[in-house]
């Protein structure tokens, strides 16, 4: 009897294995896929972002956040060097809406309001975009820019 159960449980199995299989050369592959680097609409939000990240909201923790850079790679120290020389070639008004960009609403935010533009938009596009963005809410100094 016990023979008999294994049996029945070998073929059960076999049966569930056997039905999850599936023939590849049934399968259709789409090789029109196109892989692009990032835009500008993305670039330019996301490189401001990482300068307000690095000199303004880590600034009580600069100094770990300095090591991180420094401890990862050559590249990674040059660009923190990168991001911290832009921030300082700023004059105050500069700092001061880098500042409120991102303090008002994530990167993600920003991003979003842009997704939808061509992948060529130039700058006046972006800036003309986020600045009639309902979902943002910029305060009426960032609507300046």
């Amino acid at each position: 009897m016990n023979i008999k159960r294994l049996i029945v449980i070998l073929n059960i199995l076999s049966i569930f294995i056997l039905t999850g299989c599936k023939n590849t050369k049934d399968i259709n592959y789409n090789s029109d896929i196109k892989v692009n680097g990032p835009s500008l609409k993305i670039s330019l939000i996301q490189t401001a972002y990482e300068i307000y990240t690095t000199n303004i909201e880590n600034l009580s923790n600069n100094s770990t956040y300095e090591d991180l850079y420094n401890n990862t790679s050559r590249a990674a120290k040059k660009h923190y060097k990168w991001l911290t020389k832009t921030y300082n070639s700023m004059d105050d008004d500069m700092k001061f809406k880098l500042k409120n960009i991102f303090d008002s609403n994530s990167s993600w935010s920003y991003t979003n309001s842009v997704i939808n533009l061509d992948d060529n938009a130039s700058v006046s596009d972006i800036v003309d975009t986020l600045i009639s963005s309902k979902n943002l809410s910029l305060s009426s100094d960032l609507q300046m820019i």
